[in-house]
């Protein structure tokens, strides 16, 4: 079969290929489309792809230096298992609807000097409604956004702190929002001991040239010597344009994805906490690119 490529829906940004094998994936050409394809378009999802840990991280490798997870996490040592439980999961309300699995927009890992170039991301177990992963282009963001916030926000830098007690979550807050129990394996500030901070441009530029929003409401402390009230706006400003410009992923266990960290912000729905999901994550931390993994 050959490798095809179609849009996603009617987005500007994210693209949809088809024929990715581990064979292929051997092939100098096919790894450079699929370089190409997440720098022009930020998301790339292949279809139709092998179910497994060694697969995902032959994609994975196709983009850069993979990070390591702590021993135990999964089968293969690049690929953390994630698994939301009934037992012990975060769940919060929303405008009267309980969900667990849900997560705000953000980025990954902003609470590190230099974050993730990228991530990728597949499912294990699926739940019966809900459950889907939203995508959001910071390119489109900033060319959206309104633009005296813009000119406000752009040469700002937001400062990020490790916690992920949504009771903390200070900025673009949901209407109705409430937390319900928090998971206890939830990373969380422990009293007494230093919280990883990082500080962040609220606009990057990307290596095509765009300019990027790149700001992360999830985990985000305040402007770096601003008023916060700023940061709180463009928060508001990115929830209500995800009501218009986001992509919603419903997923498929053939579905392996890939996104631009540094451009993209991202989203979980969530979903019926009784149910149990299990998703396999791969960080890509680096672009530097590694020799092709030999099947």
């Amino acid at each position: 079969m050959a490798l095809t490529a179609a849009p996603i829906g009617n987005f500007d940004f994210g693209v949809r290929l088809d024929g990715v094998s581990s064979t292929r994936l051997q092939d100098p050409a096919v790894r450079q489309r699929l370089r190409d394809a997440l720098a022009e378009s930020g998301l790339v999802i292949l279809t139709n792809v092998e179910p497994s840990d060694a697969m995902q991280l032959r994609v994975g490798e196709v983009f850069g230096r993979l990070k390591d997870y702590a021993p135990g996490e999964s089968g293969a040592q690049a690929v953390a298992k994630l698994v939301t439980n009934p037992e012990d999961c975060t769940i919060v309300e929303i405008a009267g609807e309980r969900l667990a699995g849900w997560m705000p927009w953000h980025f990954d890992q902003p609470y590190n000097a230099e974050p993730s170039t990228a991530r990728v991301l597949r499912c294990g177990r699926r739940v019966t409604a809900g459950g889907l992963t939203g995508f959001l282009d910071g390119a489109q963001l900033y060319q959206r956004i309104d633009p005296a916030l813009r000119a406000r926000i752009e040469g700002c830098h937001v400062t990020y702190a490790l916690n992920m007690a949504y009771a903390d979550l200070r900025f673009g807050v949901p209407a109705g929002f409430r937390v319900v129990r928090q998971a206890k394996s939830a990373d969380t500030p422990t009293p007494g001991e230093p919280v990883r901070t990082a500080t962040q441009p609220a606009v990057r530029i990307s290596p095509t040239g765009r300019k990027v929003l790149h700001v992360s409401p999830w985990m985000a402390t305040g402007i770096a010597g601003g008023d916060d009230s700023l940061l709180e706006e463009v928060a508001q400003e990115i929830g209500r344009l995800s009501e218009q410009m986001a992509y919603f992923h419903d997923w498929q266990p053939s579905d392996i994805l890939v996104w631009d960290n540094l451009r993209m912000l991202h989203s979980a729905s969530g979903f019926e906490p009784a149910e149990t999901r299990v998703m396999f994550r791969t960080t890509v931390q680096t672009n530097e690119l590694p020799a092709p993994v030999v099947p």
